[in-house]
Order: C-alpha cells, then structure tokens, then sequence
C-alpha cells in the first residue's frame, strides 16, 4: 500500500506540473478575478518562474495586502449612511482590487503547496536541510555535523 499523505516526493513529478500550473492558473485567476486577477496571477507565474525563493513570499504578501484593504476603504471615503449600498464596490474599487489580489495570490500559494510543486528555478545553495547536504561537506574534505549531532569524516 503506498503512503497517501505523501503520493509524490517533492520535486520528482517532471516539468508537467510546472507548466500546468503556470498556464492553467492564471486562466482560472481571470475567470475568477477578472483583470485584476489575471494581472496578480501572470506577476505570481512570472515571479515564480524568475527567483528561486518565492514561495516563502506569497502568503505574507497576500496578508499584507488584505491588511491594506481597510485602510483602502478609508482612503476612498467611509460611508455616510448605516446601510451599504449598491455604489459601494464601485466607490472603493481599490481596497476590492487589493482583496482579489491578495486572494488571488494566496490560491497561488496553496495551489504550489498542494501540488507539491516547487520553483521552476531553485538557488544552487539551497538543499534539502536549507543548506549543503553532509554527503557534499564529507566529499570536500571537511567535517560535516549530521542532524543527530554526531561528526562524520
């Protein structure tokens, strides 16, 4: 029987994923979010594919950018009346675009997490433990400390 919470090691699904994902999302992200959403998700794709680390940005960006919707909504004029109306999503357009956004790029973030799919482009110096592997440190002569503590040769 195979281990269902974890099908598929990281990183050893091929290209495919890679490619589904950053042509598929930002289709979905239009449907979804409109003009807003299709801009968040080709910056998400494009930022994704260019830098190596990008995953670890996307959720406090989203935070960050749900965190400025009220001050948006501030910006744009608070309301004079006790109830809502039907003008509200068109006077504050941009605390709703920040919303999308932020929305938008938090599904990024949880689509790459779920699919198990990491940066099309990773830094060489990152490994598996966030630095070099003891097999690389042993091969070049030095001491490596393995995670139990003990020093290997």
């Amino acid at each position: 029987m195979t281990d269902q919470a974890n099908p598929l090691p990281p990183g050893k699904h091929g290209p495919g994923r890679v490619l589904v994902v950053s042509v598929a999302f930002p289709a979905v992200a239009f449907f979804f979010g409109s003009f807003i959403g299709l801009v968040a998700a080709l910056l998400a794709v494009a930022a994704w594919w260019t830098t190596g680390r990008f995953e670890r940005v996307l959720w406090p960006v989203a935070v960050g950018l749900l965190a400025a919707a009220p001050f948006a909504t501030w910006a744009q004029g608070l309301l004079r009346t006790p109830v809502v109306g039907a003008d509200f999503g068109v006077r504050h357009w941009l605390a709703t675009d920040l919303v999308v956004a932020a929305l938008t790029l938090a599904s990024f973030a949880a689509c790459t997490e779920l699919l198990r799919v990491g940066s099309p482009r990773k830094p060489a110096d990152r490994g598996d433990a966030g630095g070099a592997s003891s097999e690389t440190a042993a091969a070049a002569g030095g001491q490596a400390t393995l995670q139990t503590g003990r020093e290997g040769r």
